[in-house]
């Protein structure tokens, strides 16, 4: 429902997706019903999703380089040139 990782995951069994718990809480408090199946349904019927794995998280963001840069300094290493002197001394 936020699009972030679940803190304490929560099935719903009328859907069987997963929502976050606090979420779908408020969703039900407000509508009664299952968000995704449009079917009635009462925080008592919500399951805790339990595991013995570590809780999830976002994966990290990877530093973007332009292709142009990664090129150049493909053909500076493979000519034995390090980036740092191609810079200052090739001209392209």
């Amino acid at each position: 429902m936020s699009g972030e990782a679940a803190q304490e995951p929560t099935l719903s069994p009328k859907s069987g997706h997963i929502f976050e718990r606090r979420l779908i809480e408020k969703y039900i408090a407000q509508n009664g019903k299952d968000p995704i199946s449009g079917e009635e349904l009462a925080v008592e019927d919500l399951i805790p999703v339990k595991s013995t794995r570590t809780p999830c998280v976002a994966p990290p963001r990877r530093r973007v380089q332009a292709v142009a840069g990664l090129l150049a300094n493909g053909l500076m290493v493979a000519a034995g040139t390090s980036p740092a002197v191609c810079v200052r001394s090739c001209s392209y």
